[in-house]
């Protein structure tokens, strides 16, 4: 019977979270006020602990610390965050510090026990499929951007096409959108499923069922694309999407995830199984100031800064910042920069057909394969990029200075 630990200091919170699993009799419930005794129980229990539940309001810790505590101290046991209603920031924070995923108040009963069955069955596949003989488990890529309109799409499918034709190794490109996404309309692909359709058989994922719902590009790359109408996006949650990821990671060498905006639940979820993380920026201070805030949040919270490689798009844009102005006032060691060629790529995007294959004697493609090469080589996936200093503080201070020094 999963064990549930609850950490809140709110006895209405409490009381609503008994009367929801009264009838639920499939779970045992324990609750602590306290911060450090959930740290002691879990420190001695942590293996018959199966989920643990954190609200925003806890005694004795921070809560966001206490969450970054408890991920460090048992990283098998799924955390999910109880937040006050448009508390926005603090659930990025915390999934960045390590939870899984965040329940909004006031609570409601289905969305609660739903969550709780989707990341205690996620993390008992996860057990099993560790026990299991080892089978392939490709390398996942994310790419992401701290704002739309600067090339993402563009890189992602770009990249795709050249792993796939510099080595030869299978490659799955996902849209990191639930639904409104773009990769079939800018692959001119004529897709007969999308994400959409893998919803209701997550309980029966396999690697026959990935497989039927996958689109093959020309190139070889095959794909996974978003739902065309709107109302699919609240049916992909991050778990069943953290699930789905975990699924094609099994089935290629390479996982190209095109991401979502970067405060979005499901790309958290990207950013956090990602083995590298390209973020795509533009010469622009709007672009660059949302990077400052990403930057500065992941720092507090210890994210893996390490796994990230920052793609400066659209270099030498007329009116836009120098990239040795953003290296030197942002600190952000750009691991490759790519021209601003916007008939090139309007004209690849509308064609339906990759940059890479089309024009391949451009320096945006041979840019971009370059960067293939690079992620492909085995001594490049432990190496960093250009002896990068830690990316610490201040960013938005040095991000004014740049600002008032190109003016």
């Amino acid at each position: 019977m999963p064990y549930l630990l609850t950490v809140t200091a709110q006895p209405h919170t409490a009381d609503q979270l008994r009367r929801i699993f009264a009838l639920e009799r499939d779970f045992t419930l324990a609750f602590t006020q306290s911060g450090q005794e959930a740290l002691r129980q879990v420190g001695q229990e942590a293996d018959g602990i199966h989920l643990i539940l954190v609200d925003e309001h806890v005694d004795g810790v921070a809560s966001l610390e206490l969450i970054r505590k408890l991920a460090i101290l048992a990283p098998e046991v799924p955390i999910v965050v109880l937040a006050d209603e448009h508390n926005v920031e603090y659930v990025r924070e915390a999934l960045l510090a390590g939870a899984r995923a965040f329940i909004m108040k006031p609570l409601q009963d289905a969305d609660v026990i739903a969550t709780v069955q989707q990341l205690i069955a996620l993390e008992q596949a996860r057990r099993e499929q560790r026990q299991a003989p080892q089978t392939l488990r490709g390398r996942t890529i994310t790419v992401a951007s701290p704002k739309g309109g600067t090339g993402k799409t563009m890189l992602a499918i770009n990249l795709a096409v050249a792993l796939r034709e510099q080595t030869g190794k299978s490659v799955i490109l996902i849209d990191g959108q639930s639904s409104l996404g773009d990769l079939d309309v800018v692959l001119n692909l004529q897709a007969k499923y999308t994400c959409a359709d893998v919803l209701p058989h997550m309980d029966a994922l396999d690697a026959e069922l990935l497989t039927g719902v996958l689109a093959e590009h020309v190139s070889g790359v095959r794909v996974l694309a978003s739902s065309p109408e709107a109302e699919d996006a609240d049916r992909m949650t991050p778990e069943i999407f953290e699930q789905l990821l975990e699924g094609l990671r099994g089935q290629a060498d390479y996982l190209i995830v095109d991401a979502g905006s970067l405060f979005e639940p499901q790309t958290a979820v990207a950013l956090e199984t990602a083995d590298e993380i390209l973020l795509v920026i533009t010469p622009e201070v709007t672009c660059l100031r949302r990077l400052a805030l990403f930057l500065n949040a992941a720092n507090r919270n210890d994210f893996p800064v390490d796994k990230l490689h920052f793609i400066l798009n659209r270099d030498d844009l007329p009116g836009g910042l120098h990239a040795e102005d953003i290296r030197e006032y942002v600190n952000v060691p750009l691991r490759i920069t790519l021209p601003d060629d916007p008939a090139l790529v309007t004209y690849s995007l509308n064609r339906g057909i990759p940059l890479v294959t089309s024009s391949p004697r451009s320096v945006l493609a041979r840019r971009i394969r370059s960067l293939a090469e690079q992620l492909s080589t085995p001594s490049e996936h432990t190496q960093r990029a250009n002896g990068a200093k830690p990316l610490t503080g201040g960013l938005l201070g040095r991000l004014a200075t740049m600002w008032r020094n190109n003016k």
